[in-house]
């Protein structure tokens, strides 16, 4: 067999990364009607608007430091 049978089991392997795991409280949170989730929708996108017109800039150390960051970052890196 070819060089492709040992595709996926080396360096950056899905499983070695912590899975992110499925709670109800994350389900009822998915499946939340519209009515109580347009409050934050509207808040991240004015935000987002402020951002990318560079009326405002995060601070890096800042944001290096929040959970959702450092989880959600690391799945961006290759």
């Amino acid at each position: 067999m070819g060089k492709g049978g040992q595709k996926g089991k080396g360096k950056g392997r899905r499983e070695e990364q912590d899975e992110l795991v499925r709670t109800p409280e994350l389900d009822r949170r998915y499946n939340a009607p519209p009515s109580a989730t347009s409050h934050n929708v509207n808040s991240y996108l004015f935000c987002l608007s402020l951002y990318l017109r560079k009326i405002i800039v995060p601070i890096e150390e800042h944001m290096t430091q929040l959970e959702c960051f450092w989880k959600f970052s690391k799945f961006l890196q290759a």
